[in-house]
């Protein structure tokens, strides 16, 4: 009977600790999937990309351009549930071509000038919808930089593509803008052409469509680190990031952090395809991933870079 009693307890014992086993494996499967969520910018979204047709007609006539754009944005981990176009121009036949190949739905305005106000209207009837977290748009207006901040207010994400005459009220009001010239800069052969005078010098000539832009240089770690401003920068970035003792930042939280305070903000201007590029060419950091892809960052010699107030 004891002996009977006694194998009863071990089989209840056992089940306990299987019971406790499991449930931190399935913990520690919650907490990896969370890091990777984290690491890749958070969960799917659900986006709308709105286009101001009247300050972006030469995308859609002069090569590629508005083709970047859409691959760019489309590449983000989302849905764009809601894409429309605004402006007095949208029945052109170039920019029925683009919403027939990208499924535009576009909104025809009675006057010049008019996409903005119509883009603003639309956008405030989505947020009071509630259904959209991102809203992306293209357009190189002034008028909509109230737009955006008014969406960041409303807690939503705003992403804007322009080009370099963008006013700097709209680039700064938005969490993060991209300057259309530096798109495709990695595309293939059949988009470049290289001129003589540029590949003496070391750089590419991309012609899309006969709008030829240079291509931005990789800037070597000596000079990358003689630029007091970009260093301090991205170590505050890392420092204002740590996750423990040893001074590791998450790179999705590093590369966050500086797009809120510099919404322009891109490694590609310096010739860097990803923001981690650019971190190990300045040889000022060290950059670790593990194995379930989480990349981490640290500061190699915290103590002898430059600090300013």
């Amino acid at each position: 009977m004891r002996s009977r009693r006694t194998s009863l307890a071990a089989l209840l014992l056992a089940a306990t600790c299987d019971a406790f086993q499991l449930s931190r494996a399935t913990d520690r499967r919650t907490s990896i999937r969370a890091e990777v969520v984290e690491a890749s910018g958070g969960p799917p979204r659900k986006v709308a990309v709105l286009v101001d047709v009247d300050t972006t007609s030469s995308w859609a006539t002069e090569g590629k351009t508005f083709d970047l754009v859409m691959l760019d944005v489309f590449g983000m981990a989302a849905r764009a549930t809601t894409r429309r176009a605004y402006g007095d121009d949208v029945d052109a036949p170039h920019w029925r071509r683009k919403f027939v190949d990208y499924a535009f739905t576009p909104c025809k305005t009675l006057t010049d000038d008019s996409g903005a106000m119509a883009l603003t209207i639309d956008s405030m009837d989505l947020l009071h919808a509630d259904d959209i977290d991102t809203f992306v748009i293209a357009s190189g207006s002034a008028a909509l930089s109230r737009l955006a901040v008014r969406l960041r207010e409303a807690s939503k994400t705003v992403i804007a593509y322009g080009d370099r005459a963008s006013p700097r009220e709209l680039v700064n009001a938005c969490d993060k803008f991209v300057y259309v010239d530096i798109l495709g800069l990695d595309i293939d052969k059949e988009l470049c052409d290289v001129g003589e005078a540029e590949a003496n010098a070391g750089a590419e000539l991309i012609n899309a469509g006969g709008a030829g832009r240079a291509r931005p240089r990789c800037y070597s770690p000596e000079e990358l680190r003689k630029n007091n401003v970009l260093i301090e920068l991205l170590s505050k970035a890392v420092r204002d990031n740590c996750i423990d003792t040893h001074s590791w930042a998450k790179l999705a939280a590093v590369g966050g952090q500086i797009r809120r305070i510099q919404p322009s903000f891109d490694a590609r201007d310096l010739g860097f395809e990803r923001i981690g590029d650019l971190y190990k060419a300045t040889g000022l950091f060290e950059l670790q991933t593990d194995r379930w892809g989480v990349v981490t960052i640290r500061l190699l010699e915290d103590g002898l870079l430059p600090r300013f107030s």
